[in-house]
């Protein structure tokens, strides 16, 4: 074990995938030059993504807490908090500095990863509406691909008028097959 750390979460992956609609909503938040915990919205995307990604996933606690348990008696302080599935760790200003340290570091990773296939599907999909058989090859590519960006194609797909209705309800359907399925709470 390296020597012990003033925070001993630095560094920490906290398994934020790169499609995590939460990615998108720090974005955001960035361009709108709005990323500080002053920020009330900031502070509420970071609270989410706590509960979310943290509070629910008893691996990523469990490792937490046996981060803390070997950084000594300062970190050891906060693991029966971690420990507990029903305790918030949003107020744990280590826990909160450490995700949001981790929030920026996924998304400068994950913006530099630039073989998305989607852009040029959607465009496909939009230059060319009035072809049926170029649109039913797009959506079946757009389906395809399991992705936050993806399903928001489908999703503005259905909500503006732009295709014929047999194929509006193909987006459709597709679109919903990727709403993620209901979680089992502890």
């Amino acid at each position: 074990m390296r020597k012990k750390d003033a925070n001993p979460l630095e560094n920490f992956d906290y398994l934020v995938d790169c499609e995590d609609f939460l990615l998108y909503e720090l974005g955001r938040l960035i361009d709108e030059d709005r990323a500080s915990l002053d920020d009330e919205e900031f502070r509420r995307v970071v609270d989410e993504g706590i509960r979310e990604h943290v509070e629910t996933r008893l691996e990523v606690r469990a490792e937490l807490a046996m981060r803390l348990r070997a950084a000594g008696p300062a970190g050891s302080r906060m693991v029966p908090v971690v420990e507990d599935i029903e305790a918030s760790l949003s107020s744990l200003a280590p826990i909160v500095k450490s995700y949001t340290a981790y929030l920026f570091r996924r998304l400068e990773e994950c913006s530099g990863k630039a073989d998305d296939p989607v852009g040029p599907i959607a465009d496909r999909l939009f230059d060319s509406l009035d072809d049926r058989a170029a649109v039913e090859a797009a959506l079946d590519a757009l389906g395809s691909i399991r992705s936050s960006v993806s399903a928001r194609v489908l999703a503005h797909v259905v909500s503006e008028p732009m295709l014929e209705e047999d194929l509006e309800a193909k987006a459709y359907a597709l679109v919903r097959a990727m709403w993620p399925l209901p979680r089992h709470y502890i």
